[in-house]
């Protein structure tokens, strides 16, 4: 009995020949009546829709900077002050290259400290900063209070 050797691509995959393939062994007419395109338009409708979704979301949180619909969270527990900058600028100017609105930085409220809180004021400070550089629109303590809310909400 003789073994058939096939061609292998680079990956090591079999390499098609013509009559491999229905359509261009004449099997059937063409390759649009092998494609069944109803298929590809319903997975691209659901793409579509969560894309409108997302839209919407965001143009609604743009539009009342005051909802408090962070995309993203950045958690800043058991940082120094001076990792906690850092982060935040990274963070911030990673957020708004994906086009984000409304992000949460959780700087916590220093329960656990030794001492007083640090990280609210170091935060704030270096917000403030990118504010005034214009890299942000605003900001506001997650609780309207500093002290109480332990986190920022920063639109982008």
């Amino acid at each position: 009995m003789k073994k058939k050797y096939l061609s292998l691509t680079k990956t090591g995959l079999p390499r098609l020949k013509a009559e491999d393939l229905s359509f261009a062994a004449g099997k059937t007419e063409s390759f649009a009546e092998i494609f069944d395109p109803g298929r590809f338009d319903r997975e691209a409708d659901t793409v579509f829709r969560r894309k409108e979704d997302q839209v919407k979301k965001n143009t609604k949180a743009a539009k009342d900077p005051g909802k408090k619909e962070p995309q993203v969270n950045l958690d800043l527990h058991g940082c120094t002050g001076r990792e906690a900058q850092v982060r935040v600028k990274d963070f911030i100017l990673s957020a708004r290259q994906r086009n984000l609105l409304c992000v949460r930085i959780i700087t916590g409220r220093g329960l656990h400290s030794r001492g007083p809180a640090v990280l609210p004021d170091v935060v704030e400070e270096k917000i403030r900063e990118l504010k005034e550089e214009k890299i942000i629109h605003g900001y506001q303590w997650d609780r309207g209070d500093k002290a109480a809310s332990g986190a920022l909400l920063v639109w982008i």
